[in-house]
């Protein structure tokens, strides 16, 4: 019993040592906070841009 249940924590501390899967996940999290401030932000100047083109287009 006692070799069974060191097997098992062995195992344990090996799973919660590899942090890699979770260091990707981080990361994906950061990229599409940022992905998605881009996205709004654009959308709030999308206007003002639209409005900018518009009026050099009409000048040439």
């Amino acid at each position: 019993m006692r070799e069974l249940l060191e097997i098992w924590l062995r195992e344990l501390e090996q799973k919660t040592a590899d942090d890699k899967g979770a260091v990707a996940i981080e990361y994906a999290m950061i990229a599409g906070t940022v992905s998605l401030a881009i996205v709004f932000a654009l959308s709030d100047i999308e206007s003002s841009l639209t409005a900018m083109y518009t009026s050099f287009a009409n000048g040439f």
